[in-house]
């Protein structure tokens, strides 16, 4: 199933973008971008190359797009470094670089990894290529090897790698914060990943999403380990209901889940709403996500009318937050 996910290379527009698995005609297309495209036409890779590359039935293809206009692609070999996934490609067109679809598709192919139940996942970048390791160093890798004089001459390959899974589940360090602008790519990485699990249709953009950030009377906190972030989630006050605020984005990655981190995080944010004078709590779920809505009633959520436009939400819940807190009634939409 592909997912609509939006990236966003400023606050003026946000676009919406596809991650899927690459087509027959995804797959010439690629060969085609990497042939013209760096640091492929430095290292001599042909267009039979590149076609052999993306056309090998053990990797994993993916192509990120809009409105079916192909924008970039990854290849992905599951088993490429001693059994561990390995990103071998990573190929974004020209006119739309620096704008977060290459950040996309990494963190798909994370996601892929993940469900996989892998620990690790690896890439190399060129030496000549400095942009791209400044990429994936903002996205958690480190050199852990270099490979002098490996394709061409007088260049080197880093093997890059990041840890998706601590060594030691039961001696990881956690700690939850609230957070602020400088933590956004940590936010927005965490809250696309939630997207693509849950397939969420109504999404923030980033201007929304920095806004939460500064605003002093919204708050987005963040759980860390060892690895880095986590888990995640956001509050912001809906004034136009009174002194109701709503819990958004509440998401923990599947290898870090039964440790406490949702639990951490939502009382944090509830002790935040309290300290505003805030007397209720609204959030919304999907009947599907029974495992969300149990924790959420085990937290003193009860089910409320329809208070949001939601078009996926099924279920709204909301929590008093004072003991003495009049029934708030029908919700003001």
């Amino acid at each position: 199933m592909s997912v609509p996910l939006p990236y966003r290379d400023d606050d003026m527009a946000v676009l919406l973008v596809t991650i899927r698995p690459a087509t027959a005609s995804d797959r010439e297309w690629a060969a085609a971008l990497m042939t013209r495209s760096e640091p492929w036409v430095t290292l001599g890779r042909t267009l039979n190359a590149s076609r052999a590359s993306v056309a090998d039935a053990d990797y994993q293809v993916f192509v990120a797009d809009q409105d079916g206009d192909p924008l970039g692609f990854l290849i992905l070999d599951p088993r490429g470094v001693a059994g561990a996934p390995y990103i071998k490609s990573v190929g974004v067109r020209d006119d739309v670089r620096g704008r977060g679809v290459g950040s996309r598709l990494v963190a798909h192919a994370e996601m892929v990894c993940r469900q996989d139940g892998a620990r690790d996942v690896f890439l190399c970048v060129s030496s000549f290529n400095p942009r791209a390791r400044a990429l994936y160093e903002r996205l958690g890798y480190q050199s852990i090897g270099e490979l002098t004089d490996f394709v061409i001459a007088g260049a080197s390959e880093s093997l890059l790698r990041k840890r998706l899974v601590a060594d030691f589940a039961g001696s990881v360090k956690q700690t939850v914060r609230r957070v602020f602008a400088a933590e956004a790519d940590d936010v927005l990485s965490l809250v696309e990943e939630y997207y693509d699990a849950a397939q969420v249709v109504a999404r923030d953009g980033r201007a929304k999403m920095l806004g939460y950030l500064a605003d002093s009377d919204s708050g987005v906190w963040l759980a860390y380990c060892d690895t880095g972030a986590v888990g995640c989630i956001l509050y912001h006050p809906l004034p136009h209901m009174g002194s109701v605020g709503e819990v958004k984005r509440l998401y923990v990655r599947p290898a870090f889940r039964r440790r406490g981190i949702a639990q951490e995080l939502l009382e944090r944010l509830e002790r935040f709403a309290s300290s505003r004078g805030v007397e209720w709590l609204y959030l919304d779920t999907n009947d599907e996500l029974r495992a969300a809505i149990a924790f959420y009633e085990r937290n003193g959520y009860v089910r409320c009318p329809r208070y949001n436009d939601n078009p996926q939400a099924t279920i709204f819940m909301r929590k008093g937050l004072t003991s003495d807190v009049q029934d708030p009634g029908e919700p003001r939409r």
